[in-house]
Parts: C-alpha cells; structure tokens; sequence
C-alpha cells in the first residue's frame, strides 16, 4: 500500500489535497521503492477534482522505475505522466479499480453518475499510452448490466487470455446484494460466461456486497465482503467469504519425469495427463510442477509446438521459444514434431513478461544420461537446475522463454 497525493492547479489556493490510498497492482512486487516487475512499471488511479466543487474524474498515473525511485512517465496521457478521464455529461466519474491487460492497455471500472446521485457501473479501456481505446465495448465503454439503483463496480481483473471479472455491490430500492460480471468478449474458453451478470442472496442477511475479490488461474474467484442488517446500520456488518466459480482461461502445464529416460516433458492437455497419471504410458510420474499456458488459437498468443529426440547420446523433449527456433528445429533430423501442444505469451528480447505474468524459465544440461531441457517458474527450483550443471537457454538474465500466470 503507498498513498498518492493529488492536487490540480485549480487548487493552489486551497489548504487541501484530494488523497486516495491505492493498492500496488499486480505489475509491481514490494518492497518498496524498488520495482522488481517483469516490465518495471506501475499505474495508479485515484479519485480526482478540478477544484473543491468540480464534479469527480478519474486520474490515472503511470510510474516506471527510476532506479533508486519511482517517477511519472511523461509519455503517457497528457504528457505529464497523467491521464485524466471525465463524465462527458458534466457529472461525476468515479473510480473504482484498474487492470493491466497482458498487451499493457489499461482497463477502468467506474461509476458514472447522475442527477439524483446513483451510479451506473461502466468499464473503458485505454491504450498504454494512456489514449482512449475505442474498440473496446461501444465507442470505448462498456455497459455493465446490473439491477440495482445504484452500483459499485470495486474490483476488476483480468486473466491472461483477456476475460475481465468485476465483483462489487448493487443497491436495490431496499436491499443491497453483492454481484459478479464476467466480461469475455475476447478469445474464451467457454461461451457460457459471456456477458453473464450474476446477484447473490445470503440467507439471513438483509444486506451484502463483495469489496474485494481474487481470481485464480483455474477460473475460480474467492470474493471478500461482509453482510449486514439494514442499511446504513453497520454495527451488525460481519466479514464472510465467498467461491465463484468462472470460466478458466489458462490451463496448466503438468511437469512429468520419466526416470529411465531422464527425461521431462509438460503437458496441458487433459486427455494426455490422464493417460500418463493411470499409466498407459509406463515410467511417467508427475514432479509437482506447473505452470500456466493458454488454449491453442487464442489471439495474439505464440503456438508452442512439442518435439522429441534421442539423439545426441540423450532423450528429451524440447518446446521452442519463437517460429525462428521452432523452424530451426524441424530441419534438424534429430527431433520429431509431435505437435503444437498449448499457446504461451512471449517475453521481449530482454526477457521481461507483461503485466502480471511471470516468466517461464528454460534450462538446459548437455550431459548424456541427464535431464537436459527442463522448464519452470519457480525461481529456486530454476536455481537448483542451474546449481546442477545447467544453463539457461531464454531471454535475459532469467533464461524466459514463455510468460504464464
């Protein structure tokens, strides 16, 4: 958590800031100053005024690492590190949370307002660059459909295959109920969840609303908030979580090894991991490691072909990096295509993912009778694979080959 302190020109005269404390999205880690992200990058949102009684905008700020301090990208939005979104009605735009998508647009949900005070929850999406993203939902907004009177849009993600979940609250003529928004206009792995608006009902509860929520990889959601009785009365509110269930968009690479082989292989679809966990395959057994790819034909993912090889005095299985290693490899009579197995967002050339993905790191250990291409996430299991003779074969200093969840 840090704070960001705002105050436009507008307010010079005034002794006050407008203040919002913010939360480091997931293209960051702590500790803070230092930004150890894969692109060294963070966006901050916050609440914003022209002046004491100006309606509510929206302000978004990009800051990169500066080394020994974090500073304001004077190339995004307006030149000054700044992007500033306004209700074209005049009225006030409410922020409510961002998301990064894996291409680095940005991502809004927000509250536009009216004259009788309510809100109507929108999302809209900007480009990196902070410019206004019109091919998103009509005109560059996104209606959410919600029920109520007025509603909170609070937390937003994204998965890596660009599917957004939004949790918030919904006020009713007399109740307020938590909801659940899924949004997958993009590449999807089950239509079902398109444009699906979901209210829940906790019995015994007059009143309830999810303030925060976590996505994980396999689509479920785990949403926090609190119930209570009738509203504004919060002394009967009590904290309570809940299990969503959405659609998945990355599947995992199960890691196995087969001991007379020495040799490691991951494997995404279902169907072959069964097989090989009852046995039809004799040898295999999995390691305990994953890591997440995406389905095959998912827009603007790389398609990651499989190829075996016991040659060179050695066994293994080998997934190329980019279209120039994976033709490489198909003129060399020593490997055989078995197939493009999974689709994987590629790293740039120095070996740093998009937001909120981290890297997959290749290893590679020329010694016959050894594992020789082995790949992982986990970065103390990638510095054992080094520790015993290996080499990192991937982009930058970290060896990446592919970007995962």
């Amino acid at each position: 958590m840090f704070s960001l302190r705002y105050q436009s020109d507008a307010l010079a005269a005034f002794p006050q800031c407008h203040t919002r404390s913010i939360r480091i999205k997931p293209s960051s880690t702590s500790p803070w100053p230092t930004i150890e992200s894969e692109w060294d990058r963070l966006f901050a949102g916050i609440r914003c005024r022209d002046s004491a009684s100006a309606p509510e905008a929206i302000c978004l700020y990009k800051l990169v690492d500066g080394m020994t301090h974090m500073t304001l990208d004077l190339g995004f939005g307006g030149g000054d590190g700044q992007a500033i979104v306004r209700n074209p009605s005049g009225g006030d735009l409410r922020y409510w949370d961002h998301a990064l998508g894996p291409d680095g647009r940005i991502t809004v949900s927000a509250g536009l307002g009216n004259a009788q005070g309510a809100f109507t929850p929108i999302m809209f999406r900007l480009n990196a660059d902070g410019s206004g993203d019109p091919t998103f939902g009509t005109n560059g907004v996104l209606s959410v459909p919600a029920t109520g009177i007025s509603t909170n849009p609070r937390t937003l993600t994204i998965d890596y295959n660009y599917n957004y979940q939004l949790t918030g609250e919904t006020y009713t003529a007399n109740s307020v109920r938590p909801f659940a928004y899924f949004y997958t206009k993009a590449q999807v792995t089950s239509g079902a969840y398109e444009g699906k608006y979901v209210e829940y009902d906790f019995a015994g509860h007059s009143n309830s609303g999810f303030f925060a929520h976590h996505r994980h990889p396999d689509g479920t959601i785990t949403a926090a908030g609190a119930t209570y009785g009738s509203y504004p009365d919060t002394s009967t509110m009590r904290p309570f979580a809940a299990q969503i269930v959405g659609p998945a968009a990355a599947l995992p690479a199960v890691q196995y090894y087969h001991d007379a082989y020495k040799t490691y292989v991951s494997v995404a679809n279902p169907d072959e991991a069964r097989k090989l966990d009852r046995g039809e395959f004799p040898g295999w057994s999995r390691t305990g490691s994953f890591f997440h790819v995406l389905p095959l034909g998912t827009a603007g993912a790389f398609g990651v072909e499989r190829f075996y090889s016991e040659g060179f005095d050695i066994s293994s299985h080998f997934f190329p990096a980019t279209a120039a290693e994976a033709a490489a490899v198909r003129l060399n009579q020593d490997w055989r295509l078995e197939g493009m197995v999974f689709g994987a967002w590629q790293p740039n050339a120095e070996g740093k993912c998009p937001p909120s993905l981290r890297g997959v790191s290749r290893v590679f250990r020329a010694v016959s009778n050894l594992p020789n291409h082995w790949y992982g996430q986990d970065r103390s299991a990638v510095d054992e694979q080094v520790a015993q003779g290996g080499v990192l074969e991937g982009f930058g200093a970290k060896g990446i080959v592919y970007c995962a969840e």
